[in-house]
């Protein structure tokens, strides 16, 4: 089988009817509340045009493109970003819990050992 190449969801061509489908698809994006966005590159530049970052990733303006690729990304509204926020802070509460109760039952679990062996050097002295 061969080995996939490309990150992007699909290329649509720069025309009225292309971008009218780009439209149609974030609008349903949108009105469905996705957690996806749309991210649009142009690529396969018409003759004559650049790269205007130097061709480091292969972007070209739109208007300079012949195809469009399409990419997800994820929607990272305020509220999705507070979302996120919430999840890293409780997951690292819980990590530090973590650490600080296996830390406290080790440290018990020495004590408690320790003192066994105070306990029965006194024993084996009497």
């Amino acid at each position: 089988m061969k080995q996939k190449k490309y990150n992007h969801l699909c290329k649509v061509p720069n025309t009225d009817e292309g971008r009218a489908f780009i439209a149609k698809l974030k609008y349903y994006m949108k009105d469905t509340e996705s957690a996806h966005r749309i991210r649009l590159k142009g690529r396969n530049p018409i003759v004559g045009a650049k790269a205007y970052n130097g061709g480091a990733d292969g972007g070209i303006r739109l208007a300079e493109a012949k195809n469009i690729a399409l990419y997800l990304t994820y929607d990272k509204s305020p509220y999705q970003e507070g979302f996120d926020q919430a999840k890293e802070w409780y997951h690292k509460q819980g990590v530090e819990r973590g650490y600080e109760r296996g830390y406290n039952e080790g440290w018990n679990d020495a004590r408690e050992y320790i003192m066994n062996q105070v306990r029965e050097i006194a024993k084996n002295e009497q």
